[in-house]
């Protein structure tokens, strides 16, 4: 007698190998999908979050790396990034180990790891210049509104950049 998600749908039961995260679906309970947390071999409190896509019942929408951890007593969840192959802002699951590795580091000094992340990308916010931010923005921008887009760079070439790009 076969279980309701047998076959090549089965969910494992932790995450040991690579395969074992590209095999990740989300669980199905009571006639409905729901999102599945698969828990790392290694323990430390990391897990692959697989969330359902909703147009294609059974596959996922999204696979994250996350970590339980408590903090000063509370219950608090760290989100490592999304899986992949490690490139691209992705994280291995090599790469969401030493993550995790580091984010018990952080804990061990006393620091939360979701609040040091957060302070990381406002230092790297606040040391990126103002010129090359304008230029990422326009760049979002450029392939929406043609006419617009040349009218904004125009401008802040003309009021602001004068100085700056030379």
């Amino acid at each position: 007698m076969g279980g309701k998600n047998d076959g090549a749908c089965a969910n494992p039961k932790q995450i040991k190998t690579d395969v074992d995260c590209r095999a990740a679906r989300p669980k199905f309970d009571n006639g409905a999908w729901s999102p599945a947390k698969i828990s790392d071999v290694t323990g430390g409190w990391l897990y692959l979050f697989v969330t359902p896509d909703v147009s294609r019942p059974g596959n996922a929408a999204s696979k994250l790396w996350r970590m339980d951890y408590r903090f000063h007593g509370r219950q608090k969840t760290y989100s490592i990034g999304p899986y992949g192959n490690g490139r691209d802002g992705t994280f291995s699951l090599a790469d969401a180990r030493r993550e995790r590795d580091k984010a018990k580091d952080l804990l061990k000094e006393g620091k939360d790891p979701s609040i040091e992340k957060q302070l990381d990308k406002h230092k790297q916010a606040a040391a990126r210049p103002f010129a090359q931010w304008a230029d990422e923005w326009l760049a979002k921008k450029k392939p929406e509104q043609q006419l617009s887009w040349e009218a904004d760079k125009a401008a802040l070439d003309q009021r602001f950049f004068q100085g700056i790009r030379e």
